[in-house]
């Protein structure tokens, strides 16, 4: 879908409401360049690790960290600081 097209049907749905497809909403998400893709991928050790430990995390847009741990919620812009942030406290656990 062209970006003018998908500008144009986010404004209908604004008007007429959410689209459905099949009773489940739909939604739209940018694509990502292969740059971003990479740095995002970058992530995939320490959030199997995260995984593995059953601690909370979610990647944010572009390509932040997000870890909640003891009650605590840390970001991390880099793979390097989420590896030793779980090497240091997660690892220890």
């Amino acid at each position: 879908m062209r970006p003018s097209c998908l500008t144009k049907y986010q404004e209908r749905e604004e008007e007429e409401g959410a689209g459905l497809y099949m009773g489940s909403p739909l939604r739209f998400y940018p694509d990502l360049s292969s740059a971003l893709a990479r740095k995002r991928a970058e992530y995939n050790g320490v959030k199997q690790a995260l995984y593995k430990k059953g601690v909370r995390f979610r990647l944010m847009h572009p390509a932040r960290l997000v870890v909640t741990f003891e009650a605590q919620t840390f970001t991390f812009d880099s793979p390097e600081e989420a590896q030793e942030f779980y090497k240091r406290r997660v690892a220890k656990e």
